[in-house]
């Protein structure tokens, strides 16, 4: 039995036959010795025994087709050996074609195919699905000079020139022991391989692709929505060129309605045929077209501003990118994700102000969905223009208004003081006022405003405080 349950086999290795061949004074090739140690390489990394299927056998009896295939549908991953002769093979190509196909409509398919590149290729050569994934088993110390293969023709532990090889077989074992790991905890939990056995009745998420240094982040995010049964799309690899890019991203964002992304420093590659967008600005473009929810996420110490690329920079400050711990921001996704609206209630004709500092968008977004999702009309201020212009947007929400809520989150107590003395002297000719509102948000600690105005003050530092927006309704 496989450490996978469910499969017959871990890792399925797929490789020419030509890689593999011995030298004089040798008994084994280069493909065979690396697979045997980094089957020792798992077996230190966790208990239990990792299944390989590689065959033998197929360069001498080509009628073996069928048990290859049969071995493919019940293997957990697919190791690549990348070479020239990989790619003039005809049966390494059928047997990645197949694999991919098998797990193309089940879950972590984008993770559970593993590429060693054997020889430097240009882009060109490589296939697609394999332009962005691979384990550099070569080096090419100095411009000029022929490549050469990492452990040729066989490694020899302490040997200083073959310790790249030992380097990169240790990442190679890392990440297919994560996989692997989290393969096994998905089938013990009693979850399937198929995609569609996720809850029917919630819209796949989309989760963009990500660059390297943070993909693991992003399959902390796959691992935590596949608990929670929701399906995550795309889990296969997508074009580089630009436009059949393009094509195969809003084929799947058509499936969704929120738009999910991890950003990090790392500008990334970009397309061919578009060298001015990366894939992450393409992909985040590509949602607002289709009109998406977007939600976007980097980290809290990242400091946009020693960016020196502009346009990424502008990228991470956008007004759906959260800069939160990333449990934070995967509880953010599950209830968007999850959300449905309540039935539709009966609109009061009652109108809010809901007035904010450019800093506390964010936050405002959940006042305003509860505001309208209540049969509650509302506005917001406008954050460019002329500064009369602005006064005389203000100064209009102020006289016509049934309500006004002020978002006291990171704005200053200055700042929301001065907004109640300025909206003061234009309430004084505002007949239908009934009903003025703090809304304290986080971050915590807040500082007293020490006001004996009229004021409701709605505590939501921890959260959309319902009962306490209820009773401000209640007063319009």
């Amino acid at each position: 039995m496989a450490y996978v349950p469910g499969y017959d086999h871990d890792v399925f290795v797929s490789y020419a036959h030509k890689d593999d061949a011995t030298i004089l004074g040798m008994d084994e090739g280069w493909v065979t010795t690396l697979v045997k140690t980094l089957e020792a390489q798992l077996l230190m990394q966790r208990p239990g025994i990792i299944k390989f299927w590689m065959d033998n056998e197929l360069a001498r009896r080509i009628d073996w087709t069928p048990q290859i295939m049969d071995a493919l549908k019940k293997t957990a991953t697919l190791l690549v050996v990348l070479s020239p002769n990989y790619i003039a093979s005809h049966w390494c190509d059928r047997e990645k074609d197949t694999f991919l196909k098998i797990v193309e409509e089940q879950v972590r398919a984008n993770s559970r195919v593993f590429v060693i590149k054997r020889y430097k290729l240009e882009d060109d050569k490589i296939p697609v699905v394999f332009r962005e994934k691979g384990f550099k088993f070569w080096l090419q110390e100095r411009p000029g000079d022929p490549p050469r293969i990492l452990g040729y023709p066989r490694p020899i532990p302490g040997n200083p020139n073959d310790q790249p090889y030992y380097d990169e077989l240790n990442r190679l074992s890392f990440e297919m022991t994560n996989e692997l790991e989290q393969m096994r905890k998905i089938a013990e939990a009693g979850g399937s391989k198929a995609r569609t056995e996720a809850d029917p009745a919630q819209a796949p998420v989309f989760l963009a692709e990500v660059t390297d240094d943070i993909d693991d982040k992003r399959q902390q995010v796959i691992n935590y929505l596949e608990q929670q049964k929701l399906r995550v799309i795309p889990q296969k690899l997508y074009p580089r060129e630009a436009g059949e890019f393009q094509a195969a991203v809003d084929e799947d964002l058509a499936k969704c309605k929120l738009f999910v992304q991890l950003l990090s420093a790392v500008v990334g590659k970009r397309p061919t045929g578009a060298p001015g967008s990366s894939y992450a600005r393409l992909q985040y473009e590509r949602a607002i077209s289709a009109g998406k929810t977007i939600l976007q996420w980097r980290s809290r110490d990242l400091d946009t501003k020693t960016l020196p690329d502009a346009d990424h920079q502008k990228l991470l400050e956008g007004e759906t990118v959260l800069a939160v711990g990333l449990e934070e921001f995967k509880q953010e996704v599950l209830k968007k994700a999850t959300y449905e609206p309540p039935p539709a209630v009966k609109r009061k004709r009652a109108f809010v102000f809901v007035n904010r500092e450019q800093d506390d968008k964010p936050i405002t977004e959940s006042v305003l969905r509860f505001l309208g999702d209540n049969g509650i009309d509302w506005i917001g201020p406008i954050d460019e223009g002329k500064p009369k212009e602005i006064r005389k947007d203000l100064e209009s929400n102020l006289r016509e208004c049934d309500g006004m809520i002020i978002v006291y989150g990171k704005s200053s107590p200055l700042w929301v003081r001065e907004q109640l003395r300025q909206s003061r002297k234009i309430f004084a000719r505002n007949e239908k006022l009934k009903a003025i509102g703090i809304y304290e948000g986080p971050p915590e600690p807040k500082k007293a405003l020490e006001t004996g105005m009229d004021v409701q003050i709605l505590n939501c530092r921890e959260g959309i405080n319902e009962s306490a927006l209820k009773a401000f309704i209640d007063n319009l």
